[in-house]
């Protein structure tokens, strides 16, 4: 059937799509919504729920949200206890907004032993 959205008239059939890019970046929900500041997605953070949408939303929630969450904490705590992340390039990169949000390049990395005796100089 045919709807209103604030102002704008919705005609029957039009299919509509969010952007969970641009509401992630959105000034009316975030302070300074261009800087990368992972924090503010804290779910202790106070924010109107409709403001981040990682998994989407409604009635087209992602069936596995709660899975990836517990299975992204034990994999990035698994790697961190054993290696450090470093780039092998510095370049910049650029956000590439897609269905999902990739970066417009890859980034290769190495994983560097925490154990390593090159590492453990710096720490």
């Amino acid at each position: 059937v045919p709807d209103q959205l604030g102002d704008y008239a919705i005609a029957k059939g039009t299919t509509l799509l969010i952007s969970a890019y641009g509401i992630h970046r959105d000034a009316n929900f975030w302070e300074n919504p261009d800087q990368f500041r992972p924090e503010r997605f804290d779910r202790q953070a106070n924010f109107p729920k409709q403001a981040f949408l990682p998994f989407a939303s409604g009635k087209h929630t992602c069936l596995g949200n709660h899975f990836a969450v517990i299975e992204m904490t034990v994999i990035l705590a698994m790697i961190g206890q054993r290696y450090f992340l470093q780039r092998v390039e510095n370049y910049p990169v650029e956000a590439n907004p897609q269905l999902l949000l990739v970066p417009d390049r890859p980034i290769p990395v190495e994983l560097v032993s925490r154990r390593s005796t090159a590492i453990s100089a710096h720490v």
